[in-house]
């Protein structure tokens, strides 16, 4: 199990991570307001504009201000070490 770096105070396990997926999707946004229903959105943007959402296993939707393609990068890379 390896921990991924989102931010200085933020980690997720690597292995836990279902999708990553643009905020601006309908598909996000649907989840997101079924994850809010359910108190499940954690959002470590630290005030900057959410541009993708982390879908976990567990029904948590993490919302970060990194691009897709960079958090994508950083979860199935760091989580091969």
């Amino acid at each position: 199990m390896g921990f991924v770096s989102l931010s200085r105070k933020a980690f997720i396990p690597s292995d836990r991570v279902i999708a990553v997926v643009p905020i601006s999707s309908s598909f996000a946004k649907k989840v997101k307001d079924t994850a809010q229903y359910h108190n499940k959105v954690i959002n470590i943007t630290y005030g900057k504009q959410a541009k993708s959402a982390i879908i976990l296993d567990s029904g948590h939707i993490v919302l970060t201000s990194f691009k897709v393609k960079d958090l994508a990068k950083r979860i199935w890379r760091e989580g091969k070490r």
